[in-house]
C-alpha cells in the first residue's frame, strides 16, 4: 500500500458549513431546541443512551435558541417564523412544567 492509500480521507469543513452566516446560525436552532429537550430529562441523551436533568443547561439552550431566534425572525419568511415561535413556546411551557415537578 502507497502512503496516499493508507491515509485517511481527509475532511474539508467548508463542505459543511452554509453559504452565509445567517444560515448557519438559523441551523443552530434547532440543536439548542434539542439540547434543551435532552437536559430536561425528555430525551434520552444520545452519547449516553440515558436519561439526564439539568435544568441549568437546558435554560441555557432554550435562551440561546430564543436568542437566536430574536435576532433572525426579521428575516424569516413568517410560516417558518411561526413554526419557530411555536417550538419555542412548546419548549419554555415544558421547562416550567418540569420546575415545578
Amino acid at each position: 500500500m502507497t502512503d496516499e492509500q493508507s491515509q485517511e480521507p481527509q475532511l474539508n469543513m467548508e463542505d459543511f458549513l452554509p453559504s452565509d452566516v445567517y444560515t448557519l446560525a438559523k441551523s443552530l436552532i434547532p440543536l439548542m431546541y434539542e439540547q434543551a429537550w435532552i437536559y430536561m430529562g425528555l430525551t434520552y441523551h444520545p452519547k449516553t443512551k440515558s436519561i439526564t436533568l439539568d435544568m441549568e443547561q437546558a435554560k441555557f439552550a432554550i435562551d440561546c435558541a430564543a436568542y437566536l431566534f430574536e435576532n433572525l425572525s426579521p428575516r424569516m419568511p413568517e410560516n417558518e417564523r411561526k413554526q419557530f415561535e411555536e417550538l419555542l413556546t412548546n419548549l419554555r411551557l415544558n421547562f416550567v412544567s418540569r420546575l415545578k415537578e
